[in-house]
């Protein structure tokens, strides 16, 4: 029966010996495709297990590696975002006088020194050359410290800093502070503010005062700088009425 089938096929389908061969020739070689991928899958967990001490720390190691360059990038941005972008240099601070017309001197050191307050006093007189010639300036005005220099004392080249308090640091310096210095002499310190000649000449306003830079300090102060004053006596007065007090400091060569 199977050789009667067998030739009836082969009788009407001619190339069916061929085709035979040819089905079983695919199906072996889908079946090796099989094998090899199962026996490789296999050898994957062996060959892994396999692996020295010293591989295995090598993968480790690179495995590492790869994690931290991928979280460089947020770390570098959470520290910029948390850093300032400069490192400022803290800001030294001092106090303000206690009470207005009370200076502070800003010393080399970093510190500072309340300049000793002393009292002026008015005094009239006229010029030798009017009382023995009446030739000269008469009714000489001037404000006198008796004593011939301050306790303070400054070296010449020195930029000075002081703090000044005042009754109001929202107007304009120079029309709150005045800066003098001092004509010397064995027993005194004088500063004219104004004179008469014998011809009726008239001077006003004739104090020697010293420029100044100045910008806001505190609540209530100004802070000066005088760039390299000459040496010599000065003192520091504030503007206000009936004010006779003045902060000395002198300069020495």
């Amino acid at each position: 029966m199977r050789t009667v089938f067998y030739r009836y096929i082969c009788k009407n389908i001619p190339n069916y010996p061929r085709m035979k061969k040819i089905l079983f020739l695919l199906m072996l070689a889908c079946c090796a495709g099989v094998g090899t991928r199962a026996q490789a899958q296999a050898q994957a967990p062996a060959q892994t297990q396999d692996q020295t001490p010293d591989q295995a720390q090598a993968q480790s190691k690179t495995q590492d590696q790869d994690q931290a360059q991928a979280q460089t990038p947020a770390r570098t941005q959470a520290s910029t975002a948390g850093t300032p972008q400069t490192a400022a240099t803290p800001a030294l601070t001092f106090p303000e006088p206690e009470f207005i017309g009370q200076v502070l001197a800003v010393l080399s050191n970093d510190t500072t020194r309340q300049l000793v307050q002393e009292s002026l006093s008015p005094r009239h007189r006229d010029s030798a050359g009017a009382k023995l010639f009446g030739i000269g300036r008469t009714h000489i005005n001037e404000l006198v410290l008796n004593s011939p220099k301050s306790v303070t004392r400054f070296r010449q080249g020195d930029d000075i800093a002081l703090i000044v308090r005042v009754m109001d640091n929202h107007v304009d310096p120079m029309s709150e502070i005045s800066v003098i210095r001092f004509k010397t002499s064995r027993k005194f310190r004088t500063a004219e503010y104004s004179s008469e000649g014998t011809l009726g000449d008239k001077q006003y306003n004739t104090l020697e005062r010293q420029p100044f830079t100045a910008r806001k300090f505190g609540t209530g102060s100004y802070m000066l700088l005088l760039q390299q004053p000459l040496p010599g006596e000065y003192g520091i007065t504030i503007n206000a009425p009936g004010n006779l007090s003045v902060s000395t400091f002198g300069i020495d060569k």
